[in-house]
């Protein structure tokens, strides 16, 4: 299953405020559409200059075509370039004693 981190901006300012809350509203719905698991959302921090959002989930292989039609699909609707994916495969690191304790 496959770890996905997808990103959102609008640095260029192509969006007004209300168009930028509506392409993360409808980003956010797909997201919930395709997810197994949420782990996280994050955003740009308020006083920046620049608007940017990112979601972590989880997903089936199988649904992955079909994800990034509507990412593409999505992107196109508020005049995007593109949508930001990056996909990993989480690893976790076992707890382990410090040796020099």
């Amino acid at each position: 299953m496959p770890t996905i981190y997808l990103s959102i901006g609008n640095s260029d300012n192509k969006l007004t405020q209300e168009q930028w809350s509506w392409y993360v509203k409808d980003m956010h719905a797909l997201v919930f559409q395709w997810s197994l698991n949420t782990h996280g959302i994050w955003f740009s921090e308020a006083s920046s200059q620049y608007q940017n959002a990112c979601w972590c989930l989880d997903v089936m292989s199988s649904v992955i075509p079909a994800m990034k039609r509507d990412l593409a699909h999505l992107a196109h609707t508020y005049q995007q370039d593109s949508i930001a994916w990056m996909q990993g495969t989480t690893e976790f690191i076992l707890a382990a004693k410090d040796e020099r304790e």
